[in-house]
């Protein structure tokens, strides 16, 4: 659908993620749904966790009270790493048995660099790499979130394979 409407593989691939994109934002009136659901259901708990979903909320982590003490603590537990330099060096310094052979390989480089072989993608293996995406994970740099990833592999799947597959052949040309 999208390859036959576009000329090069970065124009593919901004299609593709432009429409996952738009189908994201399509989803989101249902994220409001839900959460109207869940006030109307009296349920705080979900309320809360999906209100800090959709806000990406994360409490500020609380500080140590006691500084002081803790630095002293650390210290005195590194303190005990620290070798003094009054012990003596019982150990034999190393011997030289033999001089190092400093002439050069006799081995010839070959002429041609040896062939490339040509990976391939297949559906399958992409599937499986969507499967184990972490919903939960920061979107990549196309803005891609690894939830509709994860949620939408049947039908991405085809279509990433292809773009994958396509990228690997035009660096092999």
């Amino acid at each position: 659908m999208f390859k036959g409407a576009t000329h090069d593989l970065d124009e593919y691939t901004d299609t593709v993620t432009s429409y996952i994109h738009f189908c994201e934002e399509r989803i989101l009136p249902t994220r409001t749904r839900k959460l109207q659901q869940q006030f109307t259901a009296n349920d705080s708990a979900s309320v809360w966790r999906g209100l800090r979903q959709i806000t990406d909320y994360r409490p500020q982590a609380s500080k140590g009270q006691d500084d002081k003490a803790l630095c002293q603590s650390l210290s005195l537990h590194y303190a005990r790493f620290d070798t003094s330099s009054a012990m003596p060096n019982t150990s034999p310094p190393p011997s030289v048995t033999a001089p190092m052979d400093l002439t050069p390989s006799k081995a010839v480089p070959s002429s041609s660099p040896p062939p490339l072989t040509i990976t391939h993608h297949h559906e399958q293996d992409v599937r499986r790499q969507f499967a184990r995406l972490n919903p939960r994970k920061a979107p990549g740099p196309d803005g891609v979130s690894p939830s509709t990833l994860r949620h939408c592999a049947e039908e991405l799947t085809p279509v990433f394979t292809d773009i994958f597959n396509s990228s690997l052949e035009s660096c092999q040309s």
